[in-house]
């Protein structure tokens, strides 16, 4: 936790520069608080098994408008974990202290065999924003990605679409510069220092509109590799089509090792009867075609996703349907195949508005994996419900 101070201080300077230009400062505040109840099964030694664990999600979002043009931005996720997961996962506090940002700003305040309380602040920047042009330092979220499940253009924050429970996603400390060029135009660089030479990110995003679809062009370092992108999105006959690809090499062999690449493709469309369709794929070059086996699930619900690696697997197929149910509750279902590894995933979830910041979520995730007997079994399923009050 030393860096605390560090990102502190910068802050401080930014405050000051700003109160000099502008005495009339704003303060937000909102946030929500979150319970989930856990509740796990599956199979060990042929018996069933159910393991059950508690959540409590606090997230504090404070906004300070220091200026007319500048304000600065601080957010905190703090989770309490507590249950039998919680008590089977010894370390677990440990794991989540480990802060993959440049600066350390993750604490696990408790961290024992059936209780953790852990903090994160992954939202601390400070943005001055003009009339053709935004700039912003510190921690936040370079959103890059295009597509709906798969975004292999987000170099700088790869999430994990199973983390339901993480809507904001991660952030990166960065350095972010965004210039309109013009009504549909635009360049967007980014440069994320990385603990040693080797891990630093940077790249240059240009986006346009052509004949009514938008392009995008990415050339970045990405660690040790260059890296090359392109993403479209844009409608054919009434349906959606977004496609994005990413193209990886080795800085050290450029033109001399193999090209590594990411890419997804998926068309969506909404019905007359109000059910929204969407049907893709994603390539990952560095996935794998053969069985996962039964504890495939631990590299799905890992952390700590790549965008060279979105997926553990090579080849994977995905259909999502949505569809409101009426002005209170809305439903939705995502499945996932991987041929050759054949592993099924099936995400169906349900939304209930109680009132205008009350809401509750019923969430399945369950996986079915190819064992070492080449027979399709149960991977685990995960029942999950979640009240939310926001304020």
């Amino acid at each position: 936790m030393a860096k605390w101070p560090i990102i502190f201080a910068c802050a401080a300077v930014g405050v000051s520069l700003a109160q000099a230009q502008d005495s009339t400062a704003k303060l937000e505040i909102h946030g929500y608080v979150k319970y989930m109840q856990i509740n796990m099964v599956g199979q060990n030694q042929q018996q069933w098994v159910l393991a059950t664990d508690n959540l409590i999600h606090n997230r504090l979002n404070l906004v300070w408008y220091l200026a007319k043009s500048t304000a600065l931005k601080v957010e905190v996720r703090n989770r309490v974990f507590y249950g039998e997961l919680t008590k089977a996962s010894s370390g677990s506090g440990a794991g989540l202290g480990q802060d993959p940002g440049f600066f350390d700003l993750s604490h696990a305040w408790i961290d024992h065999s059936s209780l953790v309380v852990h903090s994160m602040v992954d939202r601390f920047n400070l943005t001055h924003q003009a009339d053709n042009y935004t700039l912003r330092l510190g921690r936040q979220r370079i959103n890059w990605g295009i597509s709906t499940l798969f975004t292999p253009n987000d170099v700088f924050n790869a999430f994990n679409y199973f983390d339901f429970d993480y809507e904001e996603r991660p952030g990166v400390d960065a350095l972010r510069w965004e210039w309109q060029t013009g009504d549909m135009s635009g360049l967007d660089v980014a440069v994320a220092p990385g603990s040693s030479g080797q891990d630093w990110v940077f790249g240059i995003k240009y986006g346009h509109n052509y004949k009514g679809f938008d392009l995008q062009y990415i050339v970045a370092n990405y660690k040790r590799d260059a890296m090359v992108g392109m993403g479209m999105a844009g409608q054919i006959g009434g349906s959606g089509i977004k496609a994005e690809v990413s193209i990886f090499q080795p800085r050290g062999q450029l033109l001399q090792s193999p090209l590594e690449a990411t890419g997804t493709l998926a068309i969506d469309r909404t019905f007359g009867t109000g059910w929204y369709v969407s049907v893709g794929g994603l390539y990952v070059g560095q996935g794998s075609t053969a069985p996962l086996g039964f504890g495939g699930s631990n590299s799905l619900m890992s952390a700590h996703i790549s965008v060279k690696r979105l997926m553990p697997t090579k080849y994977t197929l995905a259909v999502m349907t949505s569809k409101s149910l009426g002005m209170k509750s809305s439903l939705s279902v995502v499945a996932m195949y991987a041929p050759g590894s054949n592993m099924i995933i099936l995400f169906p979830s349900l939304a209930y508005s109680i009132a205008n910041n009350w809401d509750i979520d019923l969430v399945v995730q369950s996986m079915f994996m190819e064992g070492a007997s080449s027979n399709i079994g149960h991977g685990g399923t995960g029942f999950f419900a979640r009240m939310r009050w926001s304020y």
